[in-house]
C-alpha cells in the first residue's frame, strides 16, 4: 500500500522546493557550511592551543615574541616544564636557556606578554594553578597590579577561554589552521615574527634611538632633576585598596603552592627616571589609576611581602636599589625596559642564591632607600661598579 502524498502540498510546490535544494547557489552554501564544520572539528580534534585535556601538547619554539602570543594562555599554562617564568615586556629578554643554567633545570620556559592587564594575568595564573607541572612559577611583579583585578587588555581573546562552547568555533582562523599543520608535522609552533629573536634588532634600534635621544637632553634633564619627583605625595597604604594583590593573589598561589610548587615574584628594575618620567608611559586611563607613581609602587610591593610573609615557598625579589642597574641609563632602551643582558644574568643569579629578598624585616629600608635615590636623581651619576658575577 502506498502512503498517500501531502494533500497540503501541491506538485507544482513540490517541484519547486526540490529545485531550490538542487540549485548551485544553496548547494554551495551547504558546501562552505559543511566544510566549515569539518575544519573546525579538526582543530577541534588536533587542538594546537591545548585548549583541551585531550591529545598531545604541541612543541614549543625556546622564547615566543612577547607581542603576539596571547592566543597561547593555555599552551603556557600547560607546558611540562621545570621553571615557568610568567612575565611582561621587563622581563620578555630572560631566555629559557639562561633560566635553565641558572636553575639547573632541564627546562624553563619564559612566557612573556606584552603589558598584561590585571584580568588577563589572574586569568593566566588560575590556568597556571590548575594545570602547570612546573615546580618553580615566577611572576614579574609589574606597575600593572596596581590597576584595578577587572581591568583588562582589549586585545586578549577571552572567547578561546569562556565557558561557552560555541565560541571555540571562533578558532578557526587561518592563523590557528597553520599552528594545527606545524602541530600535525610535529614543529614548534609559532607564526612569523612569534619567535622572540624576531624582535632583538627592532629592541637594539630602539636602544640606539633611545641613547641618542639622552645624549641630545642630557644637560637639560640634569636641570630639571627635581622636576617631577615624588615630593610629599601619598597613596594608600590599605592593602584592601589593592584588592588584586592583597585578594587574588593569596588565593591562586595558594593553590599552586598546594600542590608543591614553589611561587618567586620579581619587581622589574625600572630606571630611577621612570619613577620621575611615569606620566609618559601607558594609557591616560592607566596614568591616572597609577599615580601618585612611586608612593602607590611602594604600597603594592609591601602589600606583597605582608601577604606572604614568613613562608619559604613563597618568596618575592626586587632589584630597585642597585643602582649600578637604576640609575644608569646605558643599561636601558627606554626608562623601563633593561637592554644589557648580563643584568637578567644577575638578577637570575640572585635569586638562585636567596639574595635581594624583600622581607616584612627589610621592607621599610628598601623602601626609604629607593625613595632617596629617585629624590637624589642618582641617573645623573652612575654607579659603575657593574654586576656581581
Amino acid at each position: 500500500m502506498t502512503k498517500p502524498e501531502d494533500s497540503t502540498t501541491s506538485p507544482a510546490e513540490r517541484q519547486r522546493g526540490g529545485r531550490i535544494l538542487r540549485s548551485p547557489f544553496i548547494l554551495a552554501v551547504l558546501s562552505v557550511v559543511a566544510f566549515f564544520w569539518v575544519v573546525t572539528g579538526a582543530v577541534i580534534a588536533i587542538d594546537p592551543l591545548d585548549l583541551y585535556d585531550w591529545g598531545e601538547p604541541p612543541r614549543l619554539l625556546p622564547d615566543y615574541n612577547r607581542h603576539t602570543n596571547r592566543e597561547m594562555y593555555m599552551v603556557a599554562a600547560r607546558a611540562d616544564v621545570d621553571v615557568l617564568l610568567l612575565s611582561s615586556s621587563t622581563l620578555a629578554a630572560i631566555t629559557s636557556d639562561e633560566m635553565e643554567k641558572s636553575f639547573g633545570v632541564e627546562k624553563a620556559f619564559n612566557f612573556a606578554v606584552s603589558g598584561p592587564r590585571p584580568a588577563d594575568r589572574r586569568f593566566l595564573l588560575e590556568q597556571v594553578a590548575a594545570h602547570s607541572p612546573a615546580e618553580r612559577v615566577i611572576v614579574s611583579f609589574d606597575y600593572l597590579f596596581v590597576l584595578p583585578p577587572d581591568y583588562a587588555s582589549d586585545v586578549l581573546p577571552a572567547y578561546l577561554y569562556d565557558d561557552n562552547p560555541l565560541n571555540d568555533l571562533r578558532i578557526a582562523s587561518p592563523e590557528v589552521l597553520r599552528l594545527t599543520w606545524q602541530k600535525l608535522k610535529g614543529e614548534p609552533i609559532g607564526l612569523p615574527g612569534w619567535e622572540y629573536s624576531t624582535v632583538l634588532e627592532p629592541e637594539r634600534q630602539e636602544y640606539a634611538a633611545f641613547q641618542q635621544k639622552l645624549a641630545k637632553e642630557r644637560a637639560e634633564d640634569r636641570r630639571g632633576a627635581s622636576a617631577g619627583t615624588p615630593g610629599n605625595a601619598s597613596a594608600s597604604q590599605d592593602c584592601a585598596d589593592y584588592p588584586l594583590v592583597s585578594q587574588s593573589l593569596p588565593e591562586l598561589v595558594g593553590r599552586m603552592t598546594a600542590r608543591g610548587k614553589t611561587v618567586d615574584f620579581v619587581i622589574p628594575p625600572y630606571s630611577l627616571r621612570l619613577y620621575r618620567r611615569w606620566q609618559d608611559y601607558g594609557t591616560a586611563a592607566e596614568v591616572a589609576m597609577a599615580e601618585p607613581f612611586l608612593p602607590k609602587q611602594i604600597a603594592i610591593r609591601r602589600c606583597l611581602v605582608r601577604a606572604f610573609a614568613g613562608r619559604d615557598d613563597v618568596r618575592v625579589f626586587a632589584f630597585d636599589n642597585e643602582t649600578w642597574i637604576t640609575g644608569d641609563l646605558t643599561n636601558y632602551r627606554d626608562e623601563a625596559h633593561v637592554q644589557n643582558p648580563a643584568i637578567y644574568r644577575f638578577i637570575l643569579n640572585s635569586m638562585t642564591q636567596g639574595s635581594h629578598r624583600l622581607t616584612t624585616g627589610n621592607f621599610e629600608n628598601y623602601a626609604a632607600t629607593l625613595t632617596r635615590n629617585v629624590e637624589r636623581d642618582a641617573l645623573s651619576e652612575p654607579d659603575e661598579r657593574g654586576p656581581a658575577t
